[in-house]
C-alpha cells in the first residue's frame, strides 16, 4: 500500500495547534514532525513485518536500522524548520522545545520497530505535547 495513504489514514487533523493558528508556524512545525514521525512509523513497521519469525539476530537488527536511519533524516530534516520556527514564534519557545523534546524521544522509540508499547507512551507524550502548544496558542488574545 501506498505510504502515503498509510500518513493519511493514520494521521488525521495533521494541521491541528489550536484552530486559531492553524497558518502559524507553530503549526506548520507540527504538520511537519507529525507526518514525518507517520513516516518513520510506517517505514519501521513494513521492515519489522518482513522479518519472519525465526529470524536471526541480524536480520532483526537490520530491519531496526531502518528506523534508526529515517530518525536520523528526519532529525536533521527537521532542525531548519524548527529553529526558524523559534525565531518567528519566540513567545511560544517553551512549549515548542518541550514538543520537539517529545518529538525526539518519539523518533528514538521509532527506531525499534518492534516495541509497540515504547512507540505508543512516546507517541502520546509527543501529541500532549503539541496539546499544550494548542492550548497556548488559544489563550493568546487575537490581534483584530
Amino acid at each position: 500500500m501506498n505510504k502515503l495513504l498509510f500518513v493519511i489514514l493514520l494521521m488525521p487533523g495533521l494541521t491541528h495547534a489550536g484552530d486559531s493558528a492553524s497558518d502559524s508556524p507553530e503549526a506548520r512545525l507540527i504538520t511537519e514532525l507529525r507526518a514525518d514521525a507517520a513516516k518513520c512509523s510506517i517505514d519501521g513497521q513494513l521492515a519489522a513485518l518482513e522479518v519472519p519469525a525465526n529470524a536471526s539476530a541480524k536480520r532483526i537488527q537490520q530491519a531496526g536500522e531502518v528506523g534508526l536511519k529515517c530518525e536520523a533524516e528526519m532529525r536533521e530534516k527537521v532542525k531548519p524548520l524548527y529553529r526558524s520556527t523559534l525565531e518567528q514564534a519566540p513567545d511560544s519557545r517553551p512549549q515548542l522545545t518541550a514538543m520537539y523534546a517529545k518529538w525526539l524521544n518519539y523518533l528514538q522509540a521509532l527506531g525499534n520497530p518492534f516495541a509497540q508499547d515504547e512507540h505508543r507512551r512516546a507517541g502520546e507524550a509527543f501529541e500532549a505535547a503539541i496539546a499544550d502548544l494548542g492550548a497556548e496558542l488559544d489563550a493568546r488574545p487575537t490581534s483584530p
